[in-house]
């Protein structure tokens, strides 16, 4: 299922660029822009089931707090580095628990319903949370502070990680024609032109 899903949003994102190049000579595409939004929507129904339209402000405050830190990140790690910028500190500081209020009302809303979607990973850290409530052996109880963070960490770590990665990749190919050839041609001989899912994948060696 999980691979269906980044298929799923990878082909939105290449039919989306068919529509704006097919009635027009020429056409200007943000291609990291996009990926960041399609890696974004992969991350938001992987991590709790839901698009990235519906989770957008927390996949905002998150990029936030990104461009906060690496504006200054000579001082990262340094002792008392907070104390050089006490403003950057403070909104950092409001930032993460904006992110935190965020994330823990989309934590709340399956419970709200009375249900959980154990397939996203959010479901399956409530259900493993459960377990531990009802059985001391299975370990400590996850808490509400625990599962937030453990969703930032989803977000931080494949997020816009991936869509540089992806970027750079694609810029690679542009630079050289014949790795796309020799790509395409071993797509087209695993698939036999039939849409790739998680079956082929394994196959596909280049």
């Amino acid at each position: 299922k999980l691979a269906g899903v980044i298929i799923d949003s990878a082909s939105d994102m290449l039919q989306n660029w068919e529509d704006q190049t097919k009635d027009a000579a020429t056409a200007e595409i943000d291609v990291e822009k996009d990926l960041v939004r399609a890696t974004a929507n992969v991350i938001a129904k992987i991590t709790f089931g839901q698009s990235y339209q519906q989770v957008k402000e927390v996949f905002e405050e998150m990029s936030s707090v990104q461009s906060v830190l690496f504006r200054n990140q000579r001082l990262v790690g340094v002792p008392f580095g907070n104390l050089f910028n006490p403003k950057q500190s403070t909104r950092i500081q409001r930032l993460g628990k904006d992110i935190d209020r965020r994330i823990l009302s989309v934590i709340e809303t399956p419970r709200a319903g009375g249900h959980s979607l154990y397939d996203d990973l959010l479901g399956l850290l409530q259900q493993d949370q459960k377990r531990a409530a009802g059985d001391s052996r299975h370990g400590k109880e996850l808490s509400e502070q625990d599962l937030v963070d453990e969703c930032k960490t989803f977000i931080f770590g494949g997020h816009e990680t991936t869509a540089l990665a992806l970027t750079w990749t694609l810029f690679l190919l542009a630079l050289h024609p014949e790795w796309q050839q020799s790509l395409r041609e071993e797509v087209m001989e695993v698939t036999g032109g039939q849409p790739i899912d998680a079956n082929v994948i394994p196959h596909l060696q280049k």
